[in-house]
């Protein structure tokens, strides 16, 4: 998923092709500009089995969006991936990465016995990327992955608070399960760590893999304009906060995506049906605040 002008696509197409994937494996680019650029015809330049999508309506961002200008919702652009995506088992990688020598050998390991698994990351410097391999780099410490410290083995059982968004992934139905990611973190962000509270809650367990590991470029984050990721309040009487204390103990969110949740949504845009336009929430949850006048 990116809202980059330059996500770098081509450093995890060319990794991805060169570690043997093939037309089993669908990727899919949901990219905010979509509409002007078909980033899927990278990874089919490669060979591989690529479309790209723009994120599904939201009042966040976008074409629909009730907000003056564009807020990040990884969430939204998370859910657009579950319901669009056709398999069976998905996995999320962030843009900016290029995959480790052993990212998609353990992403086919765990897909086979079904796993649910979060997988390291390292940001880094300077990166010189040749046909999808890491060749040069500078390393930058505060782009370290805290969690390869805590974990002896390369891979155990985890909280649920380390599934991380960067390089992530389960069977299609653990996500159907909770109901997709929570679009209340919409316009904010922290929405993978309370996903993976909610996977432990309704019964999975989650495993973090060392080996399952993408490297970064710390300068791509700063190349473009952000799109705004707002966290109002004062800690711990923060959005951010309050967003933890409401997905305490949930295994399942409360996203409207009509009665039947995103299972039914999942099943009519398998079908061929277009995303539904939304106009809800008008209001911030956390402040009251009209999202027009944000």
């Amino acid at each position: 998923m990116t809202n980059r002008r330059n996500p770098r696509f081509e450093w995890f197409a060319d990794g991805i092709k060169r570690q043997g994937a093939d037309d089993s494996i669908e990727l899919l680019v949901v990219d905010f500009y979509a509409d002007e650029r078909d980033l899927g015809q990278i990874g089919r330049d490669r060979g591989l089995n690529c479309r790209s999508i723009t994120p599904k309506p939201s009042v966040w961002q976008g074409k629909h969006r009730l907000t003056k200008e564009n807020y990040f919702a990884a969430a939204n652009a998370r859910n657009t991936a579950i319901c669009a995506a056709k398999s069976d088992y998905l996995v999320f990688a962030d843009d900016l990465s290029v995959p480790g020598d052993k990212w998609l050998e353990r992403v086919r390991w765990h897909a086979q016995v079904q796993n649910v698994v979060c997988g390291s990351y390292q940001k880094l410097k300077q990166m010189a990327v040749n046909d999808g391999k890491l060749e040069s780099y500078e390393e930058f410490e505060a782009g370290k992955d805290h969690r390869r410290a805590h974990q002896v083995y390369s891979m155990a059982p985890c909280y649920g608070s380390w599934f991380y968004g960067c390089s992530c992934g389960g069977p299609i139905d653990v996500f159907l399960r909770i109901n997709g990611y929570p679009e209340i973190a919409d316009g904010m962000g922290y929405e993978d760590s309370v996903t993976g509270d909610a996977i432990r809650n309704s019964g999975s367990t989650i495993f973090f893999d060392k080996e399952m590991l993408t490297y970064e470029s710390e300068e791509g984050h700063h190349e473009d304009r952000s799109f705004i990721r707002a966290d109002p309040g004062i800690s711990p009487n923060d959005k951010s906060h309050a967003l933890l204390n409401i997905c305490e103990g949930a295994s399942h969110f409360p996203n409207f995506f009509g009665p039947a949740g995103i299972r039914a949504l999942r099943a009519r845009i398998q079908a061929g049906e277009p995303f539904p336009k939304m106009g809800i929430p008008e209001h911030d949850w956390f402040t009251g605040t009209p999202l027009k006048d944000l």
